[in-house]
């Protein structure tokens, strides 16, 4: 039973990720997808099951990624054409390799508003990721992809940032669908990704500002 429900989940997940890239406009969620990946990860996760050796309680759970989050060996592109050109991933974001370690199945890299630098999810790049209940309207942003793959339902849950509105934007324009999304990873999203997204590793080094001891010593 175990095995036909991760199956099938994923065979789903993989046919609706083609549909929203075939829409009229195209309304792409992931900016970086691997069908074969994500049948792997739920093959691995359905033999952990079947021995009664689940790693977590999220072994199995599917998860997108934001593109501006680190998740090895996808580009960090930050829905950009260019910066994987100039910045090579060569590991997980330790958010990214936490929750690998419990077991969540990564359907990798999430759409956003180019560099995180908009509040509307608008992507010229990639195509313009929409409000997945109403596709005349966008999701907000820069944060648009997390938003509207939960909101669709694809995944219970994902990993965003926040430079300024750029995950509470997402949640108002998608009403309580995403709310249910942001609302209990809010602390998650703290204690993984903080430390990430602020030190001189990261894809937006904050350490000038002295904000890397201030994360690093709390």
């Amino acid at each position: 039973m175990i095995h036909l429900a991760i199956g099938a989940v994923a065979e789903r997940f993989i046919s609706a990720i083609e549909e929203f890239n075939n829409k009229k406009p195209p309304a792409p969620l992931l900016i970086s997808f691997d069908p074969d990946e994500v049948r792997k990860q739920a093959a691995a996760s359905t033999q952990r099951f079947e021995q009664g050796n689940p790693l977590s309680i999220l072994d199995g759970i599917f998860m997108s990624i934001k593109d501006d989050i680190d998740c090895y060996p996808h580009p960090s592109k930050g829905a950009t054409t260019w910066m994987h050109e100039v910045r090579e991933v060569k590991k997980d974001a330790i958010s990214v390799s936490r929750l690998r370690s419990c077991g969540a199945i990564l359907v990798v890299k999430a759409n956003m508003h180019e560099l995180g630098m908009g509040t509307t999810g608008n992507n010229a790049n990639y195509g313009t990721t929409r409000n997945p209940h109403d596709p005349d309207r966008y999701t907000g942003g820069s944060s648009s992809g997390p938003a509207a793959i939960v909101a669709s339902g694809l995944c219970s849950a994902a990993l965003g940032t926040d430079g300024g509105g750029c995950t509470p934007t997402p949640c108002h324009t998608q009403e309580s669908t995403y709310s249910i999304f942001i609302k209990p990873v809010c602390l998650l999203m703290l204690d993984l990704m903080c430390k990430d997204r602020f030190n001189s590793n990261s894809f937006f080094p904050l350490w000038c500002c002295g904000l890397e001891v201030n994360i690093w010593s709390n």
